[in-house]
């Protein structure tokens, strides 16, 4: 995983945070921006970007949402919230209460400036080992992974714009990771990756949940 670099980064919280989240992304790269509540009750003083607002916003929507959003924004912002906060028990059926957060989140990532592309990508993590047997697809993950496919698909996104994966870690554990790119250089960059022969990573799963 690619996802080393947030501008703007915050001097006096990266070392309390480092390790926890280089823990969490099994990442040996230090992280460039902590988390913190997004409903803690002092004040906090955030960047004016553009991007990070709108994404506050969509999770602002986000009914009971508990989870760590970064203090700095930049071209790539990453939240982490638990999988019980959208999903229904056990299942890989969606809240009928978080409609509001699925609309808000189809609009931010439709809302591309001329230039520049908006992506996703969404990260189910499955506690000690990932999903096996036969009949691996049927685990709650891997179908939890490929519901949010399809319901971004049903208001709009694009294919282009979603990543999925599943990964050992954290039980109940979604990490959200969002870019805003260059739309030349993102072509460009999937041309060479096609070029080279690379591949996804032994755990993702290519859009559409395929």
């Amino acid at each position: 995983m690619v996802l080393n670099s947030i501008s703007n980064q915050s001097q006096t919280k990266v070392e309390s945070a480092t390790d926890s989240v280089s823990r969490a992304f099994d990442n040996p790269f230090a992280p460039e921006a902590d988390f913190i509540d997004v409903a803690e009750t002092e004040d906090t003083l955030l960047p004016n970007d553009e991007f990070y607002e709108q994404l506050q916003g969509v999770f602002a929507s986000l009914i009971g949402f508990e989870g760590k959003f970064p203090t700095q924004g930049g071209n790539v912002i990453r939240v982490e919230f638990n999988q019980s906060d959208i999903y229904e028990e056990d299942s890989a059926t969606f809240r009928d209460d978080q409609r509001a957060f699925f609309f808000q989140l189809s609009r931010f990532l439709q809302s591309e400036s001329v230039g520049t592309i908006r992506e996703i990508e969404y990260m189910i993590y499955s506690g000690d080992d990932l999903p096996a047997g036969p009949a691996y697809w049927e685990d709650v993950s891997i179908l939890r992974a490929g519901a949010i496919i399809e319901r971004l698909k049903e208001t709009g996104v694009r294919e282009n714009q979603l990543s999925i994966g599943v990964a050992v870690g954290e039980e109940d554990m979604i990490k959200v990771s969002f870019f805003i790119r260059d739309a030349i250089s993102s072509r460009q960059s999937l041309e060479d990756a096609d070029r080279q022969g690379l591949g996804e990573q032994p755990t993702a799963i290519p859009p559409g949940g395929g």
